[in-house]
């Protein structure tokens, strides 16, 4: 017999940002007419993209190596709040006749994950500047790795299953997105850190604890999926749910597969330079 598998909210994080975002939404829809989700979309991952290579782009001449990092975090962290205040704008804008909120719900799903490749690809370079594999190897599988759980979120949606958007248990909520973008955006910005005299490793040491993440998510939601296609648990989502479930899996999966060869090339060609 199929159990009811519960209702879930969405994360802490998002409710308590949910009013900020809101209420930066309205103020630039008033300033800016005509503003549509869509232009916050492309901003965010311009802003992230930009932060990603900042260190590679910014001359040590202009700022030094501190102050490079910190323009990198800022722009990578607004480019990543653009993903909360793009879905606030489409929530508060006015829609011309004939728009259906899916299509900029779905443009955001691919956008979003774009800005990640670019940190993960940044990551594995900066690695091997500092002439370090096993960061090189850490920021390629935390890479590989990012988008797939929210591929059988997908996927188990699709089939008419709710997932909990913060994950079950501790590990799982590492590779959740709030978590993954903190680990992300700070090891990208601060690779490693200089104390006392000692080298703290914290781009390697983020990337492995976002893989376990990953790992851990995945598993979960594939256990979901297997689940809900043996008939274990109980449909819960409208058909409208299924079919942008089904939507989001049928862009996330090529994706996949891009980043997954974007990011092993980029960590070949490190590799190669390194040995060089």
């Amino acid at each position: 017999m199929a159990t009811k598998l519960k209702e879930t909210q969405n994360s802490p994080l998002r409710r308590i940002f949910t009013p900020i975002t809101d209420g930066t939404a309205k103020l630039l829809i008033k300033a800016i007419p005509g503003i549509k989700a869509d232009h916050i979309t492309y901003a965010g991952l311009g802003l992230t993209v930009l932060g990603s290579f900042a260190r590679f782009m910014l001359p040590e001449k202009l700022l030094s190596a501190s102050n490079i990092s910190t323009a990198s975090l800022g722009l990578m962290l607004f480019g990543v709040l653009c993903d909360g205040i793009d879905g606030a704008v489409a929530r508060n804008v006015e829609k011309p006749p004939g728009y259906h909120e899916l299509e900029g719900m779905l443009t955001d799903v691919v956008h979003n994950r774009l800005g990640e490749t670019a940190m993960a690809a940044s990551r594995i370079f900066a690695a091997g500047l500092r002439r370090d594999p096993i960061g090189i190897f850490l920021a390629t599988v935390s890479g590989i790795t990012s988008p797939l759980p929210s591929v059988f979120r997908a996927l188990s949606e699709a089939e008419g299953s709710k997932v909990d958007e913060s994950g079950n248990n501790p590990i799982a909520k590492l590779g959740t997105r709030v978590p993954r973008a903190i680990f992300a955006i700070s090891s990208t910005a601060f690779p490693q850190a200089e104390i006392n005299d000692a080298t703290i490793p914290i781009q390697p040491i983020a990337d492995l604890l976002s893989t376990a993440g990953n790992i851990a998510a995945l598993v979960e939601r594939y256990n979901v999926l297997k689940r809900v296609r043996r008939g274990e648990i109980q449909k819960n989502l409208s058909e409208n749910d299924q079919y942008f479930g089904a939507e989001r899996a049928k862009r996330l999966k090529p994706y996949s597969a891009v980043n997954a060869l974007i990011l092993l090339g980029s960590a070949t060609a490190s590799l190669m330079l390194m040995m060089k």
